[in-house]
């Protein structure tokens, strides 16, 4: 308010440690900050949207079920994205409140998609069998992780999540860089992915 001693509580419950920036700024800049990440939260969701879009359509049309599992990844890590911005609360769920619950569940379901379509768009079961069955032992996990998610503790489940979503982006790392070695150009596209995920 105009009154320079105005005191401001706030009540944060977390079961890990919580770090976010505090400030104090005027309206007007308040309304400036909202409206530049309106309109950058649109054009990045539009973007997922378009990509979603336009990979189903190559699936409908192809029929090549690596794109099937990279729609279901990109829709995933999208919600992940509406779920940690606060956007799918407030506009998609705002009566629900378990919203890290629905990242979490998210990230358990992109780390389960994408080593799906990596097999398929890497050929990973005819060229390296052993990893594939080790892909989708690591894939299928994190499945398991989603009831408890829900429980009013879930720290540990939720490290636990994150070091399996690490081993599978090394693993997809891993292949992609041997097959763009390989001279194999459609893996460059997902080691250059991997690599930016995993650094």
């Amino acid at each position: 308010g105009n009154n320079p001693e105005d005191t401001v509580y706030a009540k944060i419950t977390t079961y890990s440690p919580l770090i976010f920036p505090l400030k104090i700024i005027d309206q007007d800049t308040l309304y400036e900050e909202i409206t530049f990440s309106n309109i950058y939260y649109t054009a990045i969701f539009s973007m997922l949207f378009v990509l979603i879009l336009s990979n189903l359509f190559i699936y409908l049309f192809m029929k090549d079920t690596s794109y099937f599992y990279y729609v279901l990844y990109i829709a995933m890590f999208s919600l992940v994205q509406l779920s940690t911005t606060g956007l799918g609360q407030q506009i998609f769920w705002s009566n629900f409140q378990e919203t890290t619950a629905i990242a979490l569940s998210s990230i358990a379901l992109t780390n389960f998609f994408l080593p799906l379509f990596a097999i398929h768009y890497l050929s990973i079961k005819e060229t390296y069998p052993k990893i594939r069955k080790l892909m989708i032992l690591f894939s299928a996990i994190p499945l398991t992780f989603i009831p408890f998610l829900f429980l009013e503790n879930y720290i540990f489940i939720q490290n636990s999540l994150h070091i399996l979503s690490f081993i599978n982006m090394s693993l997809v790392l891993y292949i992609s860089i041997k097959r763009t070695i390989s001279k194999d150009w459609s893996a460059a596209y997902m080691a250059a992915s991997g690599f930016k995920n995993n650094c």
